[in-house]
């Protein structure tokens, strides 16, 4: 698909792109969690840095840009969308509650 989605397209696919990958790898905040300390882990002593969940997904949403940026699809669309808004709630910056709400609910069970 080389059209642009709407925001509105983008935002709806982006949460229900995140709520199936949780499906298939489980909480996408503990994963992106897991991510930065392996890549803190990599870095030298010397740079005293760890790496945030936020990182990790502001990271991934750029690689996916880059991506667009030579081929322009809905799926890398939908991906980078769906990193923005987990770096947002690792920020505690969504403000979509109701979606928040259904995160939280999927953790509690």
């Amino acid at each position: 698909m080389n059209r642009k989605l709407t925001d509105t397209e983008l935002e709806i696919a982006a949460k229900k792109m995140i709520l199936l990958r949780w499906d298939n790898y489980g909480d996408p905040i503990n994963m992106l969690c897991k991510i930065a300390n392996k890549w803190s882990d990599i870095l030298p002593i010397d740079l005293n840095y760890s790496f945030t969940a936020a990182d990790v997904a502001k990271m991934m949403a750029l690689l996916k840009q880059c991506r667009l940026s030579f081929k322009p699809s809905a799926d890398s669309q939908i991906d980078k969308r769906s990193y923005e808004i987990l770096e947002l709630i690792c920020m505690d910056k969504y403000k979509d509650d109701s979606f928040i709400e259904q995160l939280r609910k999927r953790l509690d069970s």
